[in-house]
């Protein structure tokens, strides 16, 4: 057994290869998922790259865990990091923390993982890979494809609203390199504009890897492009190759088929609607459209008309329904009937002010379960949060940390 100093650099190189497969099968670490050495190297980097995501759901605080929290900084940094491609400039950015911050709490979450390994997890692991070698050979079809459906389930486990050019552009680099080695280029022409579909970003990310990897393994060389057709409504992506194909012989064609089954499942549960895309009787690509999102309505309540329009444009770019007031009373009114996700509450306000709003909405049966940001130039923060707000942000407030904000309540 390494030490934790030694798992812990392990962990990290890891996780750097989350979705290198060639790298995981030579791995230091796959001795946790085949102790005695049996399975074949493709089968060992698989088991590897699930359980690196599985031990990475052993740092999520869970849904009662404080918004930015030491606890949930560590395990969103290390899903941002990792699973999602963000460099670490863009997640202190995103999660309004310094770099120094980052780089700490991002040690402290690789020694906790090492101690999860080091405590309990190789244990279980090992006995459940000793079982698993009395067979060396890879699971049978149908196994793998029904591995991929829980998988898929697991990942999409939360609905929110994703970014379809962020996660485009956090796929393209992975495989890059391998389309590089066949000598197909890769193109992105999604817009840059922000559009949100409501579906779970990693869900997603694994399902457009699923299809471009899908695409590479029969092209020898040509073009895959990833474009969007965002208008009219729905949304529709497509992924799409054109070049040289391999068809293969009949062993080529049954891998084929299971690839294309095992992106049917990824795309179905999460609602998308998949359709092939032909070219002279050949699958060359899938058009996915996408459930219609859901706007999340926020109540926003300032007497300044300026940061009321500007917080409304942040919010109306990223996918979500903003309700006005301008007033504490209209304020209270407004969010008992209409029942909004989340309240964004000013301090500052003639006759009745936001500590009074603040007491008022925590204290209503009708209103005390919604998520209240208070923003304010006050530096008021510890005693918001003590009076029953979620969350407190400082004037004036940048689109990133609100949109960041909103997402930590998983909105």
């Amino acid at each position: 057994m390494p030490t934790e100093l030694q798992l812990r650099d392990q962990l990290m190189d890891a996780y750097e290869h989350l979705y290198d497969y060639a790298y995981l099968r030579t791995h230091p670490l796959r001795w946790l998922v085949d102790a005695g050495g049996k399975l074949p190297h493709k089968e060992q980097a698989s088991r590897l790259h699930r359980l690196l995501l599985d031990i990475l759901d052993e740092l999520d605080p869970g849904p009662g865990a404080p918004a930015f929290s030491r606890e949930w900084r560590r395990h969103r940094i290390m899903v941002l990091r990792y699973t999602d491609g963000l460099d670490p400039d863009s997640i202190a950015s995103r999660l309004a923390i310094s770099r120094r911050t980052f780089y700490r709490d991002h040690d402290e979450a690789l020694r906790a993982l090492a101690r999860i390994i080091s405590s309990n997890k190789a244990v279980a692991i090992q006995e459940d890979a000793a079982a698993d070698t009395e067979q060396a050979h890879p699971a049978p079809e149908h196994s793998r494809l029904e591995m991929a459906r829980l998988e898929v389930a697991r990942l999409a486990r939360d609905d929110r609203l994703t970014s379809l050019n962020e996660v485009v552009q956090s796929v393209t680099p992975l495989v890059r390199e391998l389309a590089g080695s066949k000598n197909v280029t890769l193109q992105d022409n999604t817009p840059t504009v922000a559009s949100g579909v409501m579906v779970d970003r990693s869900a997603l990310r694994q399902l457009l890897l699923s299809i471009v990897s899908h695409l590479l393994e029969d092209l020898e060389q040509g073009n895959v492009t990833i474009s969007l057709d965002d208008s009219p409504q729905p949304r529709k992506l497509r992924v799409y190759a054109s070049g040289d194909w391999n068809q293969g012989d009949g062993e080529s064609r049954k891998a084929r088929e299971l690839r294309i089954a095992i992106i049917e499942n990824l795309a179905k549960v999460q609602g998308i609607e998949l359709q092939p895309l032909t070219e002279n009787g050949w699958l060359c690509g899938f058009g996915l459209v996408f459930p219609a999102s859901r706007e999340p309505l926020i109540l926003v309540i300032d007497d300044n008309e300026h940061t009321v329009e500007l917080v409304s444009r942040y919010l109306a770019a990223n996918g979500y329904k903003a309700l006005h007031a301008f007033t504490a009373e209209e304020g209270v009114r407004l969010a008992r009937e209409n029942q909004p996700e989340a309240i964004i509450l000013d301090l500052m306000m003639p006759n009745q002010d936001g500590w009074d709003v603040l007491q008022t909405l925590t204290n209503h049966a009708k209103t005390q379960r919604i998520p209240i940001m208070v923003c304010s130039i006050l530096a008021a923060g510890e005693l918001a949060l003590s009076l029953g707000a979620t969350l407190f942000l400082e004037k004036p407030i940048t689109e990133r940390a609100l949109i960041a904000a909103l997402k930590s309540l998983r909105l």
